[in-house]
């Protein structure tokens, strides 16, 4: 069974809304029912569906380099805003 990547965008009532990799376009919804792992805001994971669950394993790796990228970009943001 394939896994694709996706990104948690946020949780909204009992859903996780994750975000199809790497355009962001399409959207996946999971009861917290239906999810296998556990994931945060943010996290860049693997998800799998298999007899109506979905096995989310969060890609540590990716992960970070996500949030390091983002951070970078925010402080070429900050130090252009001193300019």
């Amino acid at each position: 069974m394939q896994s694709i990547k996706y990104v948690l965008d946020r949780y909204e009532n009992d859903y996780g809304i994750f975000l199809k990799l790497p355009n962001e376009t399409d959207q996946l919804l999971v009861h917290k029912t239906e999810m296998i792992g556990e994931a945060h805001e943010g996290d860049i994971c693997a998800v799998q569906q298999h007899e109506g669950k979905f096995q989310i394993d969060v890609l540590t790796d990716d992960t970070a380099r996500a949030r390091e990228t983002a951070q970078s970009l925010l402080e070429k943001l900050k130090q252009k805003g001193k300019q």
